[in-house]
């Protein structure tokens, strides 16, 4: 007798975001340390009371999914193997173009957090903006690096002069 397996796309977005609210509330406890402030009015109490209702909200999305699985699923006990080949193929996750392009997309993100130390604001997220323009498939790039200049000038004055937040100029830029 075959069982069809667990293998609900809901699912495994929900462990993924469970395990991301983990590390969120983890590192808001970071923020405190750095900071030396108290826990009740640090800089970490908004991610970290973001992060506990992140939890929250995606624990209770786990446990409806996998009962949803669970009985849509009862219908595939089965004693035959033909049968189950015919079912198995139904399950296998397929990678298509639009998921490529999403993890490509947050790949570019993390990669990005840690060139702005490198490169500093202006030439790392023009760099960004330059990709991301990319990935959504606009074909003239004379537009793309055009809006990605603008855009970073715009933000870079707004907020270095404008509301003088100090923003990172890069190792080799010091």
């Amino acid at each position: 007798m075959f069982v069809k397996y667990l293998n609900n796309k809901d699912i495994i977005i929900n462990i993924f975001l469970i395990c991301f609210s983990i590390y969120l509330i983890y590192y808001s406890f970071t923020i405190d340390q750095l900071q030396g402030a108290l826990a009740e009015t640090s800089p970490g109490l908004i991610p970290r009371l973001i992060g506990l209702f992140l939890l929250i909200c995606n624990f209770i999305l786990l446990v409806s999914s996998i009962k949803n699985t669970i009985t849509k699923n009862k219908s595939y006990v089965i004693d035959d193997v033909d049968n189950y080949n015919k079912n198995v193929k139904n399950t296998i996750f397929i990678v298509s173009p639009r998921i490529i392009r999403i993890i490509i997309t947050l790949s570019i993100i993390i990669i990005y957090r840690y060139v702005i130390n490198i490169l500093g604001f202006y030439i790392s997220s023009i760099i960004f903006l330059v990709t991301m323009f990319s990935i959504t498939k606009i074909n003239k790039w004379w537009q793309i690096i055009l809006i990605s200049t603008v855009v970073t000038i715009i933000i870079g004055v707004f907020f270095k002069e404008l509301l003088r937040i100090p923003l990172p100029d890069g190792y080799f830029f010091e």
